[in-house]
């Protein structure tokens, strides 16, 4: 994924209505809606659409943020390699969440 797509994503994720969101009703009578205002409508929607619809509005943000973390990561990994050739970054103190991650080819940080 390009960072241009990431920030399209970012930005309609950013433009959408805040959430939480709720399915209200069921068949021809859902709808969903978000502080009290509808967000969606739809002549008939079933329940795993309104699920997938309603849990998009905080699964997209997490996402976002994990795509984010990762890429923070390999960009991590990236700079330890240029510093120190092609020996293993995690040996090198890359921290995952904070903290400092086992090599997985030796199974502990140095």
């Amino acid at each position: 994924m390009t960072e241009q797509e990431l920030q399209a994503i970012e930005a309609r994720e950013r433009a959408a209505t805040p959430g939480p969101w709720n399915g209200v009703g069921k068949g021809f009578e859902t709808y969903i809606e978000a502080r009290n205002s509808t967000v969606v409508t739809s002549a008939y929607i079933d329940d795993e659409d309104v699920a997938f619809v309603v849990h998009a509005r905080s699964d997209v943000p997490a996402l976002l943020a994990e795509v984010r973390r990762l890429q923070g990561l390999i960009k991590q990994a990236e700079w330890k390699r240029g510093q120190f050739g092609d020996l293993c970054p995690w040996c090198f103190g890359l921290e995952v969440n904070g903290h400092k991650a086992a090599c997985p080819a030796f199974g502990s940080a140095t």
